[in-house]
């Protein structure tokens, strides 16, 4: 991929037709509590007062942990569907409390899919020094990976691993597991996987752009976030051909 292809696809949301839509986020409420939008359309968050943040039920969305500040959040919708959401503070999953869907009519053109050209190392650069490896198999809806982060500790590795088998579209959500037990270039001492820790969501928005919502279910609140990745390397021709995405 020459750079000047490489900077559209990074540019396209940008710049497509769309519309942004406000939701207030005013003591216990979203106001409007449901909003209806197109393929493409952005939705943004604005608290006013409180200690609130946003989710989505499934987990492809929200921006991370509740913040007291008077934050604002944007996340564009691509596909067709109802998207359900709700502050982790005052509500929960399903409707409950402080709650609110977004609804997304129609369907989105041009349509990105999950492809074995996304596979390779990805980071975000603000965070350089850690990122992701993906590994994609498109015949038997494979997505799995590593994470190369560190701890709260500083200098301290942590190394995630995550695994989803049937990933749809442009957006992946794969358990997360700490890997553990091994010794520096031993093959006699087995690497082992531990319980599912937390959860990674992923949703890419063209070939060289995507975003990573994550949640490490270890501490109490847990650790939430979202970050945008970008691949180290430009995308292959692989990719461009297997994307779905349209001229």
């Amino acid at each position: 991929m020459t750079r000047t292809i490489l900077l559209a696809a990074l540019l396209w949301p940008a710049t497509a037709l769309t519309a942004v839509h406000e939701v207030q986020v005013v003591n216990f409420a979203f106001q409007p509590q449901n909003v209806v939008i197109a393929p493409g359309d952005t939705v943004r968050w604005i608290n006013q007062s409180g200690c609130h943040n946003v989710r989505g039920d499934d987990g492809s969305f929200g921006n991370g942990a509740v913040s007291c500040t008077l934050w604002t959040y944007d996340f564009t919708f691509t596909q067709a569907g109802v998207n359900p959401y709700f502050c982790t503070a005052h509500g929960s999953q399903g409707g409950s409390g402080m709650a609110g869907t977004v609804t997304v009519e129609g369907s989105a053109e041009p349509t990105f899919a999950i492809n074995e050209g996304l596979a390779g190392a990805w980071y975000e650069p603000a965070t350089s020094g850690q990122g992701f490896f993906f590994d994609i198999d498109a015949e038997l809806t494979i997505f799995t990976g590593a994470w190369f982060t560190w701890t709260d500790t500083i200098g301290e590795h942590d190394w995630l691993t995550f695994l989803d088998t049937s990933y749809e579209g442009d957006t992946a959500v794969a358990e997360f597991f700490r890997n553990d037990g091994g010794r520096f270039d031993d093959p006699d001492v087995e690497v082992t996987p531990s319980e599912v820790v937390g959860e990674l969501t992923v949703q890419f928005h063209s070939c060289a752009s995507a975003t990573a919502t994550y949640q490490i279910n270890e501490t109490t609140p847990p650790k939430t976030g979202t970050i945008e990745l970008i691949r180290i390397l430009p995308a292959t021709q692989l990719c461009e051909e297997s994307s779905g995405a349209q001229d």
